[in-house]
């Protein structure tokens, strides 16, 4: 369709190919390496990578299965159409609310972390749970809007997730020569730092 011939409004309720790769980014990315990395590392010791390169093994797969999905849409489809002609009807309606169940656990807990947060290191007058709906009506007042404009707001939010996992993951690099490698676990080893506060049961550990 010409550029000349769109409807008013027409490309508020469509999203480029930058947004639609944020948003496979974002869904395989997720938020516990935000929230879970320090408890991980603090619990189980350097044997934590391992744990690290599983779940990059299975994230893989998860974008391949985002390749196959998306090579045999159809203009118009939802994102689960071409499930029930690679699958059957049945896996469609187990994927799509299996998708629907994990992202709002997901949500509910990186947000309650956010929380966390916020009241430990920013404002200390705001409690966790307030802090959280306040994120939440945030989040649904974003998602109410024109879809271009919930877009470009998952594209910023991934290039600062995946700007915070470089800046991590090089931070990781320079320190690999003070690693205490042994024991690689901490299953049978006394751990190496006091317990945490409940109200805070996520702050990353510096003591590997």
């Amino acid at each position: 369709m010409a550029r000349n011939d769109r409807r008013p409004g027409e490309g508020k309720h469509q999203i480029g190919l930058v947004p639609c790769v944020a948003f496979c980014v974002g869904t395989m990315i997720g938020g516990g390496v935000f929230t879970l990395s320090g408890l991980a590392v603090d619990e189980t010791g350097p044997a934590a990578i391992l744990a690290y390169l599983i779940a990059g093994g299975v994230m893989l797969l998860s974008a391949l299965s985002f390749v196959v999905i998306s090579s045999r849409s159809k203009s118009g489809d939802s994102g689960y159409a071409p499930l029930g002609e690679i699958l059957s009807p049945g896996w469609r309606f187990v994927s799509m609310w299996g998708f629907y169940l994990s992202a709002v656990s997901c949500t509910a807990f990186v947000l309650i972390s956010f929380g966390a947060y916020l009241n430990e290191y920013f404002v200390a007058s705001l409690g966790p749970t307030a802090a959280s709906l306040i994120a939440v009506a945030a989040i649904a007042l974003l998602n109410l809007g024109p879809a271009d404009i919930v877009g470009k707001a998952e594209t910023g939010l991934v290039g600062l997730k995946v700007g915070i996992l470089v800046l991590f993951s090089g931070y990781g690099l320079a320190q690999i020569g003070a690693v205490q490698w042994t024991p690689f676990s901490r299953a049978d080893a006394a751990p190496c730092s006091p317990p945490r506060p409940s109200s805070l049961p996520l702050i990353p550990d510096s003591t590997w």
